[in-house]
């Protein structure tokens, strides 16, 4: 059906996580409760640990190999570069990653040991076809922020309205996503294309400028209906000694 109008709501009840008595000590282990929402169906779960910046400088937000993706259900991911079929999951989160709450629209893990979006959507279902982090605080150093990817693009083709024929790798659009308090949506607020990426694997670098408190950045195949392959994913920032990040490390739906 059509979506209605947007609408303020007031008057929600959210669930009160009960306090976890660690008696100072760090805990291997835990056990989460909160007081029951009436007519809840399901809560989301994140968990975060407090990383401190030991010294002036760079410091890593995100680093992924993506050597241990697992498919949703934690099976084993069997497709390869060479023996692939054409289903992706349309919307999911990523298995097997340190910093939990990755989001993939048009997404699929790969048993090689790299994630591959597939821009097949997004150019002819006008979906996104990439991975997206979880909010992060990227406000430090005046929210710039640097992203280092490995990226292969597979080569492919469509044809215009006009019946001309259009080749080439699938390209990688790079995007930052603010919060806004008066939409109460993340807006996108910075975007960056890489340099072009090629059917073999290159590492780039991107820079963007207008990271905030409450950012999400996105990695997007484009331009041609084909997989873009994603590996070793790392976002750093300059911090001061002192400043800290609050890293997801586990998420869960329930």
């Amino acid at each position: 059906s059509l979506e209605s109008v947007l609408e303020p709501v007031f008057d929600l009840e959210a669930p009160v996580l009960n306090p976890v008595d660690s008696q100072g000590e760090e805990l291997e282990a835990y056990n989460a409760t909160w007081n029951p929402v009436p007519s809840a169906q399901s809560y989301n779960y994140w968990a975060y640990s407090r990383r401190v910046a030991e010294a002036d400088g760079e410091f890593t937000v995100t680093d992924e190999n993506f050597d241990r993706l697992k498919l949703a259900d934690g099976s084993d991911p069997t497709y390869t570069m060479e023996e692939h079929d054409f289903n992706v999951y349309g919307n999911t989160y990523l298995n097997g990653l340190n910093q939990a709450g990755w989001n993939g629209q048009n997404y699929m893990a790969y048993a090689e040991g790299f994630a591959c979006v597939d821009a097949y959507h997004y150019l002819y279902n006008g979906e996104q076809a990439g991975i997206i982090s979880p909010e992060l605080d990227l406000s430090k150093d005046g929210g710039k922020v640097s992203l280092s990817v490995k990226l292969y693009g597979e080569v492919a083709a469509y044809w215009d309205v006009n019946g001309d024929k259009h080749e080439g790798s699938v390209q990688c659009a790079v995007a930052l996503f603010n919060f806004s308090e008066e939409t109460g949506e993340f807006e996108q607020a910075d975007l960056v294309y890489t340099d072009e990426v090629q059917p073999d694997w290159q590492t780039f670098n991107v820079q963007l400028t207008k990271g905030a408190a409450r950012s999400k950045l996105g990695i997007f195949g484009v331009r041609y209906p084909g997989n873009l392959y994603i590996d070793d994913v790392r976002i750093t920032q300059r911090y001061k000694a002192g400043e800290t990040l609050l890293d997801p490390y586990h998420y869960a739906f329930m």
